[in-house]
């Protein structure tokens, strides 16, 4: 089971994504129920981490705004398990997105410090 907490009303959830030399490097990251993706993360981590380049792909935002977006691959660390996952290269803090709760049970006490637990349905 993977957990967070909230802070400042925002949902933060720690991921692990390994580095090119095969380290976990820990993120805190944004729970955000309106990226159907899996993770995205800023360039600048994306580069810190090395990660691989794969395609580029659109991506259209809740606004109806449409952008390219550059895709890494990654491994993500997600609840004790190794996943091969898409990393989108898009805004300045790392998200975690619809594609990573697919078949999850999130539930979030929205209260400052409230919990966020997140397990399999």
């Amino acid at each position: 089971m993977a957990s967070g907490a909230v802070r400042g009303l925002i949902p933060i959830v720690p991921i692990a994504i390994m580095d090119r030399n095969g380290h976990p490097q820990q993120f805190q990251a944004v729970l955000d129920t309106g990226f159907a993706g899996v993770i995205s993360l800023p360039r600048s981590s994306i580069e810190r981490l090395g990660l691989a380049f794969s395609r580029q792909e659109p991506v259209t935002f809740a606004n109806g705004e449409t952008q390219e977006s550059s895709i890494y691959q990654a491994t993500a660390i997600w609840e004790g398990e190794r996943y091969s996952v898409p990393v989108y290269q898009l805004g300045p803090e790392p998200l975690i997105g619809m594609g990573l709760l697919n078949g999850s049970r999130v539930t979030i006490d929205v209260i400052e410090d409230g919990p966020i637990d997140i397990g399999p349905l």
